[in-house]
């Protein structure tokens, strides 16, 4: 799988220590959200890969 533009800044965000609203906050300053659909979209994409087994959701030990 080759990845550009917003998903390959994603998979460069994921580090085990960014929560989503992390990534979409560095992501809606790197790319112009003229639409407002970069939320939507990066959350499809992480389902994507949660659903691939790519990733998988941090759990809270609280």
């Amino acid at each position: 799988m080759v990845l550009e533009g917003p998903a390959a800044a994603i998979w460069d965000l994921i580090d085990g220590q960014r929560t989503e609203q992390d990534i979409l906050a560095e992501l809606e300053a790197a790319f112009d959200d003229v639409l407002g659909e970069m939320q939507a979209q990066a959350e499809l994409f992480l389902a994507s890969l949660e659903a691939r087994r790519l990733i998988e959701p941090a759990h809270s030990t609280l």
